[in-house]
């Protein structure tokens, strides 16, 4: 049987690909986000970029204009990158602000509490396992 840190090394495998993928959109993400204007950065955050198309996630309609507005500037500049060099288009999208919001995207989720009972009920259960593992 395999380790998870065996498989995620096999970059044949679909979770290596996956994380490889990953890390290389984390870096061009990094890289876009210093080269391109600060006010701007904040408020866009890189999805993907695959086969010279970029594809950027925006906070909201005014921020998608100004992206409109600005792409060929942004083109420009990051083609003086090595890893944008290739850059053909920029596609956009509005993040949905009922359901997320950009300034979170990286922020680390928070654990979800559990209600005084429910933490109750998980201790005796747990409690009743141990028992019944001592006695087998």
């Amino acid at each position: 049987m395999k380790t998870i840190g065996a498989i995620l090394e096999n970059n044949k495998s679909s979770l290596g690909k996956l994380l490889a993928k990953c890390q290389v959109n984390h870096s061009l993400a990094t890289l876009f986000t210093s080269v391109i204007d600060s006010s701007l950065a904040k408020y866009c955050k890189v999805a993907n970029y695959h086969r010279g198309e970029l594809t950027l996630v925006v906070a909201n309609a005014a921020w998608a204009t100004k992206v409109r507005y600005a792409v060929p500037d942004i083109i420009k500049t990051l083609r003086t990158q090595p890893e944008f060099k290739d850059i053909k288009k920029i596609y956009y999208s509005v993040v949905n602000q009922r359901t997320s919001k950009i300034s979170k995207l990286n922020q680390p989720r928070q654990r979800p509490a559990l209600s005084k009972e429910n933490e109750f009920f998980w201790r005796k259960t747990m409690e009743q396992l141990k028992d019944s593992q001592k006695t087998s």
